[in-house]
């Protein structure tokens, strides 16, 4: 449901609540007031059977002949005694964990838990590192070679590729909880981590990226990462091999020519919530260029909801100028209830009549006071929706159709968010008593969202063409902000990774296969198992 409230301060951004869940936390940014909540207990258990199951294929991974000696001796001595595990051999465990069975972002939570709370922050940021410098040849590899990992170097950038076994994405949500806990905890923590990560920086890009990720904070090391980013590009789009260190920055980058430094293309939605808080309303226009990209009706509300936080005029502009697209509807009345005084100076400036008598209606007082602020033309205008606003009375309780009428004080029957409907026209009574009240608007939509046969009678007292034309003016609302049921949230171009092809066809196992009651069957990668890897019966 979308709530909305006034800003106190209109000229302060506040998030949307529904950013939170893929946010990418940072010191002293959104969120980060309080700690993260943790289940150290519990994670030491569900960390502990993630690393050590299937250990048969597991060990064949670190076994496989071309993987590196030093990976695979510093794997299996993790894989025998978890407790004594260096970084590295953590890292080279995770990564054949990683390579055996997609892990889920709760087990890889649980792993990030237990190595914070039982090794210390130092040792984590160094897993995260170390496992950020491995890479695992892919499917375009013999079947006694893929898998095999090997350590990246601070030249060799253009190891990585597309299919490569050992993605990025499959271990992100480990890097983003460490993120989370260093962003949130306390400063002893953070210059521990820092001191950590400080090596790395002599590392390979990829590490360099990592730390760069995990501690934003620290500018400079943001500025070298993205300025060699610039200096590597493979023309204006992402090459294989760099897509790791620009999803790593796109969360740290503090300015918009890093920004448009790191990604040339238009914006992805997951990425808004970073841009704004990190650089602020200067990344306008990046999110309107991301409208030439995306042109289905989800994917804009994504945009115009994201537009609609920005606390400027040229944000709330660049809404009312797309009124027209059913899409930008509900962003724009969402603006309009978050900045109040911005709304009505900006639509009486713009002469959206339509608009601003509502807005005016259910804010006179703020309207009185902004009156002083407004041009002589705009003026006029408020004055005359503040004449008109005073027109549209409450219809008398009695002269109310009793199938309307609702206690005094009372609300009315509760409705759907995109319904709105404070807003809706309300229809006036053919004795010319008034209009109805809000309650009684309310209870209107409920009748008709139950086709009760009560309605014809209500019609009957209502001034000819007033069913027509709030029927009307629900269906537009519905078309632009009802709930979208089928991609719950995100937009209609997303697949689900375990569904994905890649360019050479194969598909993609998701790793959540049967093969009994109960039996969680590991994937491999993009294609078939290697056949020295024993496979679970």
């Amino acid at each position: 449901m979308r709530i909305v409230q006034p800003a106190a301060d209109e000229d302060v951004m506040v998030p949307l609540p529904g950013w939170r869940r893929s946010h990418r936390l940072r010191r002293g940014g959104w969120w980060t007031d309080r700690p993260i909540r943790t289940g150290a207990g519990k994670a030491t258990a569900a960390a502990t059977a993630f690393l050590t199951g299937y250990p048969a294929q597991t060990k064949a991974v670190l076994r496989l002949k071309r993987a590196d000696p030093a990976v695979r001796t510093a794997g299996l001595a993790a894989f025998a005694d978890l407790p004594a595990a260096t970084p590295a051999g953590m890292a080279a465990l995770l990564g054949a964990r990683c390579i055996v069975d997609h892990p889920s972002d709760a087990e890889l939570r649980a792993v990030a838990e237990y190595l914070l709370a039982a090794r210390g922050t130092a040792f984590a940021v160094r897993v995260a590192a170390e496992l950020a410098g491995l890479r695992a040849e892919g499917g375009y590899h013999d079947g006694e070679t893929r898998g095999a990992m090997s350590r990246l170097t601070s030249t060799a950038y253009t190891q990585i590729d597309y299919f490569d076994a050992l993605r990025p994405e499959t271990s992100a949500a480990f890097r983003h909880w460490i993120r989370a806990h260093l962003a949130t905890g306390s400063a002893d923590d953070y210059a521990t981590a820092e001191a950590a990560l400080t090596p790395y920086r002599d590392g390979a890009p990829q590490q360099r990226a990592l730390a760069s990720f995990l501690l934003p904070t620290r500018e400079d090391w943001v500025a070298e990462d993205v300025a060699w980013l610039a200096a590597h590009r493979i023309g204006n789009d992402r090459a294989d091999w760099s897509y790791p260190i620009q999803d790593a920055l796109l969360s740290s980058v503090h300015t918009l020519d890093q920004l448009d430094a790191v990604e040339t293309r238009p914006l992805h939605h997951r990425w808004f919530s970073g841009a704004l808080e990190n650089i602020g309303p200067a990344v306008l226009p990046r999110l309107l260029h991301t409208l030439t990209w995306w042109d289905d009706a989800d994917s804009k509300r994504t945009v115009f909801s994201a537009v609609a936080v920005v606390p400027t005029d040229e944000a709330y502009r660049a809404l009312l100028d797309r009124r027209a697209d059913r899409a930008a509807r509900p962003a724009l009345h969402d603006a309009t209830v978050r900045f109040p005084r911005r709304a009505l100076r900006l639509l009486a400036e713009a002469g959206a009549d339509d608009l601003l008598s509502g807005h005016v209606a259910r804010n006179p007082g703020i309207a009185e006071s902004v009156l002083p602020e407004l041009t002589a033309a705009a003026a006029a205008r408020v004055r005359a929706a503040l004449a008109g606003a005073g027109t549209d009375r409450d219809a008398p309780a009695g002269r109310v159709p009793a199938d309307l009428r609702v206690p005094p004080g009372a609300a009315g029957p509760v409705v759907s968010a995109w319904v709105d409907a404070e807003t809706l026209p309300r229809s006036e009574l053919r004795d010319g008593s008034g209009v109805l009240p809000f309650g009684s608007v309310r209870c209107l939509i409920a009748l008709l969202a139950t086709m009760d046969p009560r309605v014809t009678g209500v019609r009957d007292t209502l001034v000819p063409g007033a069913l027509r034309e709030l029927g009307w003016e629900l269906f537009t609302r519905w078309q632009a902000g009802a709930p979208r049921r089928t991609t719950a949230g995100r937009s209609p171009r997303w697949r689900s990774p375990a569904t994905t092809r890649p360019s050479g066809g194969s598909r993609r196992s998701s790793g959540r296969g049967r093969a009994g009651a109960g039996t969680r069957v590991p994937c491999w990668g993009w294609t078939c198992w290697p056949r020295s890897v024993p496979r679970p019966r």
